[in-house]
């Protein structure tokens, strides 16, 4: 999110609040006192500082305050969905990341609720190119339906688990835990195809959520902006993003996984197919820049812009790299390159 508005020429600063509402109460005001941002963008996780502290803070500032919800989907910065009602009352803008909780707040008045919906930071996979594919890549934690999963694809030969609490177990697959999300994509792209678990029981329990009403997962949108095509679990959410069938590969229960993965693999042809085709729609659509510019743009003065320039005064940055997995061509553009944000 933060790489995504510095590619469009913002000011960024990106702060991480201590714990405690106290300490991070005089962290944001010492913060918007030194800095005197335009925009405050908040990630709100649980537990973080409430929404009010954030409006009187922001107000006495000067700044617009926005809440993003990354949503229950996000296992590093997951957001309790069941807090947009309140955050509407505080923030000036709150996004969430899928149609049904749009719905489901919307009568609380949507000139304050938009969607900004799971994306990735495209040129920032840029340095990845996909060589010679091989082996499974398997994307979750050691629960022990998702152990169960694994277990049965031991046979495969080349399987590597993705996850946490992996290493002591008894299997014939190799275990690693990669958090950095570039560091992540190398395995991803050397993978001839990812699978995706359901998310632990500890999250789902963290985020009221059970795994089937979670939408794509950041790992899919990974996968697909490497080539990689992904197999998943269907879902209401996977919908919102990709399209069944032709970006990404489903099934209707984790238990159908060990099965349909060989049938895959057997027809490597098809299969490189759907990741090319997940590449075009990830990189055309689901970029955190054209997500940035989207919102951003409520914003732009077209007075103070000259008629002959692009009406969000582009910044020259057209990139062109091929026209394949790996490869992509973007144009940035900038509300105002001056225009100081902070993201929390």
């Amino acid at each position: 999110m933060v790489n995504s508005l510095r590619f469009l020429g913002h000011q960024v600063l990106a702060v991480e609040l201590p714990a405690g509402v106290a300490r991070a109460r005089q962290v944001v005001e010492e913060v918007l006192e030194r800095c005197a941002p335009d925009v405050v963008i908040t990630v709100p996780t649980v537990g973080g500082l409430p929404g009010s502290d954030m409006r009187e803070l922001t107000a006495a500032a000067g700044a617009v305050a926005v809440a993003v919800h990354r949503g229950p989907t996000c296992p590093v910065m997951p957001t309790d969905l069941d807090q947009v009602g309140r955050d509407l009352m505080f923030y000036d803008l709150v996004t969430v990341p899928d149609r049904a909780t749009f719905e489901r707040w919307k009568a609380e008045g949507t000139f304050r609720l938009s969607i900004m919906r799971h994306a990735v930071h495209v040129p920032e996979f840029d340095v990845i190119t996909p060589g010679s594919r091989q082996g499974v890549v398997v994307v979750g934690d050691a629960d022990p339906a998702n152990v169960d999963v694994v277990a049965a694809m031991e046979s495969l030969g080349q399987v590597t688990v993705l996850g946490k609490g992996w290493d002591d177990l008894p299997l014939a697959v190799t275990a690693l835990r990669v958090d950095d999300p570039v560091e992540r994509a190398y395995f991803l792209a050397a993978a001839q195809l990812v699978v995706e678990l359901p998310v632990s029981l500890a999250q789902q329990s963290a985020v009221r959520r059970h795994w089937r009403e979670l939408g794509v997962s950041e790992v899919v949108l990974q996968a697909a902006v490497v080539g990689t095509p992904a197999a998943v679990v269907d879902r209401p959410g996977i919908g919102e993003h990709l399209r069944p069938g032709r970006d990404v590969v489903t099934c209707a229960s984790p238990a159908d996984i060990p099965s349909l993965v060989p049938l895959l693999l057997s027809t490597p042809d098809e299969l490189a197919l759907i990741g090319e085709s997940a590449w075009r729609t990830v990189t055309g659509e689901h970029g955190w820049v054209r997500r940035w510019e989207r919102l951003l743009g409520h914003w732009t003065d077209p007075s103070e812009t000259d008629i002959d320039e692009d009406i969000r005064r582009v910044s020259a940055a057209r990139r062109r790299h091929g026209s394949g997995p790996g490869m992509y061509e973007s144009e940035g553009s900038v509300v105002d390159p001056r225009t100081p944000a902070i993201l929390l």
